[in-house]
């Protein structure tokens, strides 16, 4: 991720960030050959940072577009809108609240016909604590997220419940590694 815009709270009344992602991992399907699975994800994000009660609060509104590639086929598109409430419990330990809403695109792939047509559109809701280390270069991050998938054609429509638990590290120039 790379901020766009960073300011003090006192100077500009909103932040406007921008970054995004290139995912790869591999799939192998039946014991066929192998595939490359990729992601890009750009994403853009419209902040502001207050008080309430004694605490810094932020509010984040944005939107993204993901594009996937299975092998050398397109497979799916995806965007959506989220937005987020944070709270500083304490100076080094904060909660949040995140909700989004995806809609996703199919393309039909060999390797998985059965996706073609399951286009449709997916709810997320996240409660979240972090907590910053070793001088606020290390964050670390752990919650859990409900999330409902309302998929037309052949797919059924389901629900799933998921904790995590992740690790940033902060770089110099505003870049973020995640573990």
């Amino acid at each position: 991720d790379y901020r766009l815009i960073d300011q003090d709270r006192g100077k500009l009344p909103l932040s406007l960030s921008a970054g995004g992602g290139f995912y790869r991992s591999h799939y192998f399907d039946d014991g066929l050959e192998e595939l490359d699975y990729m992601i890009a994800d750009p994403r853009l994000s419209l902040g502001h940072k207050t008080r309430f009660s004694g605490h810094d609060m932020a509010v984040d509104f944005g939107g993204f577009y993901r594009h996937a590639w299975l092998g050398d086929a397109d497979y799916y598109d995806a965007w959506g809108v989220s937005a987020l409430i944070a709270y500083a419990i304490t100076p080094g330990i904060h909660a949040r609240v995140v909700g989004e809403w995806t809609t996703t695109t199919f393309d039909e792939t060999p390797a998985f016909p059965t996706y073609f047509g399951r286009d449709g559109d997916t709810w997320s809701a996240t409660a979240a604590l972090s907590a910053w280390a070793l001088g606020n270069r290390v964050w670390l991050d752990a919650g859990y997220t409900y999330e409902l998938e309302d998929a037309s054609g052949i797919q059924l429509a389901y629900a799933q419940h998921r904790g995590f638990a992740r690790t940033y590290i902060d770089l110099p120039a505003r870049f973020r590694l995640g573990l």
